[in-house]
């Protein structure tokens, strides 16, 4: 039995020792020397979190609490969104002998309330109250963060505690820096955010001026999407509440939810404009379409309901946002919208920024330098990135109008040139396509109509070859409109040169689209004829674009052949030929398909 008591009360001894140095651990006083401008946090505070949100700093002083504050091992706090409040624990003691002020700095500036207790040599407490619950110019300094100067005699150790309260995230960074090393480094940061926030209203400005120049309603979007989101930036760094509405706290609690609200419905309407999705990707115009009616929503909410409801249904929409429009973006680029490129390229580094600093609000990741700015920095670029985007659609544009302009000014020309010349002239440009100097069209159907009529009566074979050139429109894309045209005369060429019979009719009767009539033909001879365009124009080896099934420009050709008997028509034999040609495009192009 007294061994038992002797182990029992050694057990107690040891435990004893332990939370002692554990209690120690937890009280080690900073020391603020001549050494350091500043001075690392980490491991040097202790933290409490009370549930309740009801104790008060002569609850929390009390040596009975000393057991429930855990060790900060991190240069910051966060916590995410929480109704508890939180409870920092430090002493300090100043062992320097310039005598210069040193200021505590809690480095988030989207909190409710913050009091700053710090024991005073007669036992009792001082209090520094700050907050966005507060008027601005209440603060102890003037600061778009929370900094306070702490009252310290020499070589005397200070307790300080600090009482915080947010109904935002809970992110807690407290630093501790000399007053003039402070200022130093936040004269530089704030010319870094002078700088930033020029150049979002310098793009709001420029593309405004746009706006008025082209009256192109997707540059008046894009403005309020600016704006929108550089008064989130400068909410989101307590730059708003300092210089915009720094007496109205209601403002500053709403400022963040309600810009963010805005700039969804912004961004939602300039990607349905700027990509034209309703042409691209009509599905996700529709959910655009809701973004922009949930933003609404979360308009009402930002002006009416309780900031974390607002803030989390903002948040949570942002994200949706973001990724809807991301997808938007790439799948648009996939279909050959140009436009998407840059758009998708600057949506990718805000999703980037903008999920990096949730995922640290929510205390996915670590809160530290590069995740506070991640979606500052994310936004900015993102901004430039699209005024880039809009310029370059926008010269682009001007570029399109300038040719067309010009090809019709050449066009007005060329018509008034031919009414001085006589009706022979008059009737063969009537019939003739201009870029390649075949039969158009209309002359194609009277031919082929006349043809039929005379086939009917003789009975002879009549064949016809639809022609098509190989994805045309990718060579277009990439070479530009003059290589395509310069393809579609090539071939022509190579069907006039193809053809020994000057009974043969070619035409050219779509963009693309080319037809030969082979009077008293049977299917050989133009299947024949169809195999030899195909290979003389192959062997012109005109370079395609890389997205191409091949790297020379081809044709397909569709062959059809008949003798016309009782009530049939022309348009038979044409859609024979047209559904041959559909099936050389299914069997891979480049070849000849005779119609079954």
């Amino acid at each position: 039995m007294n061994r038992i008591t002797l182990l029992s009360s050694l057990l107690f001894v040891l435990l004893a020792v332990a939370s002692t140095f554990a209690s120690a651990s937890r009280s080690d006083v900073v020391l603020l020397d001549d050494e350091s401008s500043s001075v690392s946090m980490a491991g040097k505070y202790s933290w409490l979190e009370d549930d309740t949100a009801a104790l008060g700093i002569d609850d929390v002083s009390s040596p009975a609490m000393d057991g429930r504050f855990i060790p900060g091992n991190t240069e910051g706090l966060s916590l995410g969104y929480t109704s508890s409040a939180i409870w920092l624990k430090f002493k300090v003691r100043d062992v320097a002998r310039d005598g210069q002020p040193w200021l505590l700095n809690l480095d988030y500036p989207l909190l409710d309330q913050v009091n700053v207790y710090q024991s005073l040599p007669d036992g009792s407490w001082s209090l520094r109250t700050m907050g966005n619950l507060l008027p601005f110019d209440q603060r102890p300094i003037l600061h778009h963060t929370f900094v306070t100067p702490l009252e310290l005699e020499p070589h005397v150790t200070s307790t300080v505690l600090v009482r915080i309260a947010s109904k935002s995230s809970m992110i807690v960074r407290p630093s501790l820096q000399v007053a003039s090393a402070f200022y130093e480094y936040e004269s530089r940061l704030q010319v870094l955010f002078g700088l930033m926030y020029g150049v979002i209203l310098m793009m709001a400005l420029y593309n405004a001026f746009l706006y008025l120049a082209v009256r192109d309603v997707t540059y008046l979007v894009y403005v309020v999407s600016v704006l929108a989101g550089g008064i989130f930036i400068m909410s989101l760094n307590g730059h708003g509440y300092q210089f915009l509405w720094p007496g109205s706290p209601h403002l500053a609690n709403t400022a963040l939810p309600l810009s963010s609200s805005i700039w969804a419905i912004a961004t939602a309407l300039f990607t349905q404009l700027f990509i034209e999705t309703r042409r691209y990707t009509p599905v996700f115009h529709r959910l655009l379409n809701i973004i922009i009616g949930l933003g609404a929503v979360a308009v009402v909410l930002s002006l009416f309901a309780d900031y974390q409801v607002a803030i989390h249904f903002g948040t949570a929409l942002g994200l949706f946002n973001g990724l809807l429009i991301l997808t938007t973006g790439m799948i648009s680029w996939y279909r050959g919208n140009r436009a998407a490129r840059f758009f998708t390229l600057a949506w990718v580094v805000y999703a980037f920024g903008s999920t990096t600093l949730v995922l640290s609000q929510f205390g996915v990741v670590p809160d530290n330098l590069v995740t506070q700015h991640s979606a500052t920095m994310g936004l900015l670029l993102q901004i430039i990135m699209l005024s880039l985007a809009l310029s370059e659609k926008y010269r682009v544009i001007s570029r399109e109008l300038e040719d067309h302009a010009r090809n019709l000014e050449k066009k007005i020309a060329e018509r008034t040139l031919d009414l001085s010349k006589a009706s022979k002239a008059l009737k063969r440009l009537s019939q003739q396509d201009a870029l390649t100097k075949l039969a158009n069209r209309r002359e194609f159907g009277r031919v082929l109509n006349d043809e039929w009529k005379r086939h009917q009566r003789s009975q002879e074979p009549i064949s016809l070859l639809v022609c098509d050139v190989d994805e045309l429109k990718e060579l277009n894309d990439h070479f530009g409109h003059d290589a395509g045209d310069e393809a579609l005369r090539q071939f022509g060429r190579v069907i006039k040169e193809s053809m020994h019979r000057t009974a043969d009719h070619p035409s050219r009767i779509g963009g693309d689209e080319f037809a030969v009539i082979l009077p008293e033909t049977d299917l050989a001879g133009a299947a024949k004829l169809a195999d030899d365009i195909c290979e003389n124009y192959r062997n012109l080896a005109i370079p395609h674009a890389p997205r191409a099934t091949y790297d020379v420009v081809t044709v397909s050709i569709g062959v059809a052949s008949t003798i016309p008997q009782g009530k049939r028509t022309s348009s038979a034999l044409f859609r024979l030929a047209d559904n041959a040609l559909y099936a050389a495009k299914q069997q891979g192009r480049d070849r000849a398909a005779i119609a079954k």
